[in-house]
């Protein structure tokens, strides 16, 4: 009865501090607009960032100014024309964290740039943004304010009849304590007369996904559009997307007389471009070729990491996942003093995942700025603020990644169980909702705990947990630090490349 007393104790805690979750500002639908195109992208904060601010959020984030290289097919002469150029997106600050609701304008210009060549679009587009918080989740419900477009192909010139285009707008946002997750649908008819006097109609509907976390982000469209001109009419489809992501690459260095054999170094890459296919083919232009895509060259940047001593620890089966932790400094303190054998603790760990989904983190100081002669809150009576750990905890705590066990004691010092850490994963990505609390896929499932049953099903199924090779998962023992380190760069890599794979693949290359 003590056990199912603390438990329901820690599920009421995360429903509240699920409402009151602070929302990340990474997730920015919007950056590519919404006629088609496809932009640059933004970058990803560096791990030097995180470390020196304690938040892993930079300037450009907070700001929602910026000014992005562009990329757009413009399909009204018939023909498919590549637009290059810029788009500018502005407006007033977005969301306002810990709010319930509100509003708030963004204003999306695209005008041409020195490459542009023959093709010019000058569009100017503002949205009122309505909206609200239902629990972990943000609704956002857009209203056209104004809407002014020109674009100039050569001699011909195409005005957009601002009466009688229309724009709707609609995204949701669910935001887990690692990763934001948004959709949208988009649905516009946009008029337009030529100089030539010729009437053409653009009806698109357009559904986009995303999802932004520390490791990599991605924002895929797929629009659906229809011209209908006077004596033609073309169908054609345009899958836009950007994605961005941070890999690890270690390189030995040449001399040997250096301080360190080799180290890694972060490399964020970016991918960003369209692919079209034309599903009905004017008659005035019957040999035209049916798909095409186009890209940005875009350059890699790259953060060196630190190098540390890990050499007596070199034939461990976990050396080359401690190293990387380590690099990171996911895993911080004396490598030398690192003993992978041992039980990883509840704090070690959370401490270890709180650096790896890098929530931002506030230090004793500024937990009580502002207060009075008040002393930092203590929500756990075991983890105090004279702990060097106590800012990570909290931060987890706030953000809805730890509770404590019985009556609110957190049991920092306590060895972690396997089935709690692939809980912690698991929740942390929002995606309990993957699994099924039957489903019956070790050979020791009777063992699972019944709050751990739906998590690890999820985790199985997005590969981050795997069973031995007996078929166990030996959810009540403890992890090893070992253990807690294959499982943590096994989180991170999933982080930078499994889920932005399937948000690839389902879009991307998808035509009806």
């Amino acid at each position: 009865m003590k056990t199912m007393r603390a438990f329901f104790r820690s599920f009421l805690l995360m429903i509240i501090f699920a409402l009151v979750l602070p929302y990340t500002i990474y997730a920015l639908p919007g950056d590519m607009g919404f006629f088609g195109g496809v932009t640059e992208g933004r970058r990803l904060p560096k791990t030097m960032e995180a470390l020196l601010t304690g938040d892993a959020r930079n300037e450009d984030d907070l700001n929602l100014a910026r000014v992005l290289l562009y990329k757009e097919i413009i399909f009204l002469t018939g023909k498919p024309i590549e637009f290059t150029g810029l788009i500018e997106v502005g407006g007033t600050n977005g969301v306002t964290p810990n709010t319930t609701s509100g509003q708030y304008s963004l204003q999306l210009t695209v005008y041409p740039s020195t490459s542009s060549g023959d093709i010019a679009i000058n569009r100017t587009a503002v949205f009122n943004i309505r909206y609200r918080v239902e629990g972990n989740q943000l609704i956002k419900d857009y209203t056209l304010q104004d809407w002014n477009e020109r674009i100039t192909i050569a001699d011909l010139e195409y005005t957009l009849d601002t009466e009688q285009s229309a724009f709707d707008i609609s995204i949701i946002e669910h935001n887990a304590p690692s990763i934001t997750y948004y959709r949208g649908d988009v649905s516009s008819r946009a008029v337009f007369m030529s100089n030539t006097n010729e009437m053409l109609i653009q009806d698109s509907a357009d559904s986009f996904y995303g999802y932004n976390c520390a490791w990599s982000a991605i924002e895929t469209h797929r629009m659906d559009s229809t011209i209908t001109a006077n004596n033609w009419q073309t169908q054609f489809q345009i899958r836009p997307s950007v994605s961005i992501n941070k890999a690890l690459q270690y390189k030995d260095n040449e001399p040997d007389v250096i301080g360190f054999e080799g180290n890694y170094k972060e490399v964020l890459h970016r991918d960003a471009g369209l692919k079209y296919d034309i599903l009905q083919v004017p008659l005035i232009y019957p040999d035209q070729p049916r798909t095409g895509e186009t890209s940005f060259n875009l350059r890699n940047t790259f953060e060196q990491l630190i190098a540390p001593d890990l050499v007596y620890l070199r034939g461990h089966p976990a050396f080359e996942d401690i190293a990387k932790l380590f690099s990171m400094q996911i895993l911080d303190g004396d490598p030398k003093l690192y003993q992978p054998d041992q039980a990883i603790t509840r704090a070690q760990f959370i401490t270890a995942l709180t650096k790896a989904i890098k929530l931002p983190v506030q230090t004793v100081a500024s937990e009580t700025r502002g207060r009075r002669a008040q002393t930092p809150p203590i929500i756990f009576p075991d983890v105090l603020p004279s702990r060097p750990d106590y800012p990570y905890i909290m931060s987890a705590y706030r953000n809805g990644v730890a509770f404590g066990r019985d009556f609110g004691t957190f049991y920092a010092d306590a060895p972690l169980q396997r089935q709690e850490a692939f809980t912690v994963l698991v929740r942390s990505l929002g995606l309990t909702n993957l699994g099924l609390p039957d489903s019956r896929i070790f050979t020791d499932d009777e063992k699972i705990a019944w709050w751990a049953r739906t998590d690890l099903a999820a985790g199985v199924r997005l590969g981050l947990i795997k069973p031995d090779g007996e078929g166990q998962i030996k959810p009540g023992e403890y992890l090893s630090k070992a253990e807690a380190a294959s499982l943590l760069r096994n989180f991170v890599d999933y982080l930078r490349f499994g889920i932005k794979t399937d948000y690839a693949e389902h879009l991307v290359n998808y035509v009806t």
